[in-house]
């Protein structure tokens, strides 16, 4: 399934839901992520800051079923391609699926620093949530 759905852009947070693939053992999401650190204040001798969203927190159906993070990769600096996989497979009689990431915190990074990379404090940038229908022929 191929959603291609914008769940948030507001200038400083793109999140672009690319694909979500539904199997036997668990479901798997694709999404491009661009984060805009035009706020985010930069240490002293930095030369820019790099920053990373983590993905969703949390995922669950509307018959109450909690799913768990299986796989997580993410690459990419200025545009990152997050992938998730989440077990166990979604629930037969399951009619939506809700991501949420609250708050969705930024893993804030300086680069270019005299004595190397550093991290910095997290940002908090709000809620990501993303609901979506679970196509029937997965049930």
């Amino acid at each position: 399934m191929h959603p291609m759905e914008a769940v948030r852009d507001d200038g400083r947070v793109r999140v672009l839901m690319e694909e979500i693939v539904f199997g036997t053992t668990g479901f798997s999401i694709s999404a491009r992520i661009r984060l805009t650190p035009a706020d985010v204040p930069l240490p002293g001798d930095a030369l820019y800051t790099t920053l990373t969203w983590m993905g969703f927190d949390r995922v669950f159906d509307d018959r109450g079923n909690h799913y768990l993070l299986q796989g997580f990769r993410l690459v990419g600096m200025a545009e990152q391609r997050l992938q998730m996989s989440f077990h166990p497979a979604v629930a037969s009689d399951a009619l939506r699926l809700t991501f949420i990431s609250n708050p969705a915190m930024v893993e804030v990074s300086g680069v270019g620093l005299a004595e190397g990379p550093g991290e910095l404090p997290e940002l908090d940038i709000g809620e990501i949530a993303w609901e979506v229908a679970v196509p029937s022929r997965s049930r």
